[in-house]
């Protein structure tokens, strides 16, 4: 029922189906050792479909090949067997199924800490090489020097990305829909989010770069050449 559902571990043909259960004829007793090979499992879900995401909770020795079947194998820690609990992805230690929805809960909540991790570092860190990189065009020279990159990437972007990974998770996001088994990490509202936010930093870091000594009435500190003392433009 499992192989049936999400298509784990089916064989890969029909050659392989009779190798796998032989003497048996696919003709006349496929009905009867379920769940076929994929090419066929295939042909019965409309196209694209990933099949589905099957989650198996067991505690005997004979739920172990269900567990292993499952997208996500449970089983129970207190009163389940080594065998189950090799089995499974996941061992619920108090046996109560109301620990499931604490697990998805947890698992939702960390998936959502690496979504914005991974938005927060990039736009970071795609601002600091495009101002780098842009500046080392037209000025000849960067802006950020190594010890303010360093700086970005070593104590504000650490600080910053643990304050975001370590969010406790909310009874809200047990309400949204789950996100597919084919759903790329880094969504299309991330990348908006990446790009509008690099773009906008890099507005802000670039009028400062060329109209910073008017901002803040400071010598101008572009083009000074290699051996000049740091500046307060740059600083800024």
């Amino acid at each position: 029922l499992v192989t049936r559902l999400n298509g784990k571990a089916l064989p890969r043909s029909r050659e392989a189906w009779e190798a796998l259960h032989p003497g048996r004829s696919w003709e006349t007793e496929r009905d009867k050792v379920l769940p076929g090979y994929r090419e066929e499992w295939d042909a019965s879900r409309p196209p694209g479909s990933p099949g589905e995401v099957v989650g198996v909770t067991g505690d005997g020795t004979n739920d172990a090949p269900a567990l292993k079947a499952g997208d996500v194998g449970l089983s129970m820690g207190l009163s389940g067997t080594d065998v189950a609990k090799e089995a499974s992805d996941i061992v619920i230690m108090d046996d109560r199924f109301s620990s499931i929805v604490k697990a998805v809960l947890w698992g939702r909540s960390v998936y959502d800490s690496i979504r914005k991790f991974l938005q927060f570092q990039l736009t970071v860190n795609v601002v600091a090489l495009a101002v780098a990189f842009v500046a080392a065009c037209l000025l000849k020279e960067s802006p950020l020097k190594a010890t303010q990159m360093l700086w970005v990437n070593l104590i504000m972007d650490t600080f910053a990305a643990l304050a975001l990974a370590t969010e406790p998770p909310t009874p809200e996001v047990l309400e949204r829909q789950p996100y597919g088994k084919t759903e790329s990490l880094i969504s299309r509202i991330m990348m908006r989010n990446l790009v509008g936010q690099s773009v906008f930093q890099c507005c802000i870091v670039f009028t400062y770069v060329y109209a910073g000594e008017y901002i803040n009435n400071v010598p101008v500190g572009r083009r000074l050449g290699a051996g000049a003392a740091p500046t307060a433009h740059y600083t800024i």
